[in-house]
Formats: C-alpha cells, sequence, structure tokens
C-alpha cells in the first residue's frame, strides 16, 4: 500500500496500519520533501510519479496521509488518474456501532474515534483521534473532522468541510459545503456554503 504524504498525519495513518498488522510493503509519497529516502529508517517513501505508476502496477491500494479536506480532495483526483484504488484505514480501536454505519472508501479513522448507529461516512473522510459522530448524521466526502469534536445526532456536514479540534456541533445543525468550523466553537445553527464560523456560539468570521 502507498500511504499519500511522510509527515505529520502520515505518520498516525502509520499508526494505524501498526495496529492492523499490515506494514508489509508499505510505501509513502512526499514530492515535495525530496531529501528524505526512508522514514523512520524503514519505509521507502517515492518522490516522482514514475514511481508510483511502477508500483501501481503491482498494488494499486493507496491511503490520504495528509490533511486539509480540499487537498485530500485534489490529491484524490491526481492519484485516481494512476488507476489508484483509494483505501480505508480504520484503526481497531476506534468505536463503531454495528447497526446501520456506512464508510465510503478511502477513509481514515484513528484510534478513540467514536461513531454511533445510523451514520453514514462519505468517500475520503477523515476522523481523528477521540472525535464523536453522532446518530443519525451524515457527513458527505472529504469532511475532515480534527481531534476532540463532537458531531451531535441528526447532523449534516457538506462535502469538503473542517471541523476543528474541540469543536462541538448540536443536534440537527446543518453545516453546508467547503465550511470551516474553528477549533473550539459551537454551533448553534445552520452553516451556509463556503462559510468560516467561529466563537460560541459560533459566529460568521468576516474576512
Amino acid at each position: 500500500m502507498l500511504v499519500i504524504g511522510a509527515r505529520g498525519f502520515a505518520k498516525e495513518v502509520l499508526g494505524v496500519l501498526d495496529q492492523l498488522d499490515t506494514l508489509s510493503n508499505l510505501f509513502f509519497f512526499d514530492n515535495i520533501n525530496t531529501e528524505d529516502e526512508l522514514l523512520f529508517n524503514q519505509f521507502k517513501i517515492l518522490h516522482s510519479f514514475a514511481e508510483v505508476e511502477e508500483l501501481f502496477r503491482k498494488d494499486s491500494r493507496y491511503t490520504l496521509g495528509i490533511g486539509n479536506p480540499n487537498l485530500r480532495f485534489r490529491l484524490y483526483n491526481e492519484f485516481q488518474k494512476y488507476k489508484g484504488e483509494i483505501t480505508s484505514t480504520i484503526s481497531p480501536y476506534a468505536k463503531i456501532a454495528k447497526y446501520d454505519v456506512h464508510i465510503g472508501s478511502g477513509v481514515n479513522i484513528i484510534t478513540g474515534a467514536t461513531i454511533d448507529c445510523s451514520v453514514q461516512i462519505g468517500e475520503g473522510c477523515l476522523l481523528n483521534t477521540s472525535c464523536v459522530i453522532g446518530h443519525d448524521s451524515i457527513l458527505e466526502d472529504f469532511v475532515e473532522v480534527c481531534p476532540g469534536a463532537v458531531i451531535s445526532g441528526g447532523c449534516y456536514i457538506g462535502t469538503q468541510s473542517f471541523i476543528g479540534t474541540n469543536a462541538t456541533i448540536l443536534p440537527q445543525v446543518r453545516i453546508g459545503n467547503n465550511c470551516t468550523v474553528a477549533a473550539g466553537a459551537v454551533v448553534t445553527r445552520d452553516v451556509p456554503d463556503n462559510t468560516k464560523v467561529f466563537g460560541v456560539p459560533a459566529i460568521p468570521k468576516i474576512n
């Protein structure tokens, strides 16, 4: 498998793959920082798409090891051009309900995340440490939920939206597409598309 990225969040993905005991034939990709050849003196870092093409002829699975919903979406589109197979990495130490939970492809779920019953997680989402997704909630594609964030029951989070660390979304709230909820914010009412909110209660940020 190929992990896109070799720093930051990619190391958290490595931790999940270690929990799953799936470290054989594991590679990382970083075409920005090209000085390092190995991650932790063990895992080869690829620096070119020519190397990716060669690897994908043997194993086309890859997962996103980078945060930021828009960047994740762009990288997904890029690697799909090389016929990559986006793959989920789900920690065995996440708490996922048994009933009516649907998880799309290419989702990263980190240790301690909690997902309740009747939840829909779209493609390419990132659910980080100790976040909570309440019952009957829907997360569209490429949503990022940061550590400690709480999405209460019956919420809707639009595609490529970002929920910051320790933010709280109250029940039945709808967050639009491409929105940013700042760290620690408490969202009490619906947020329209392309809006940044912050504070308690959360209000739109004026640029």
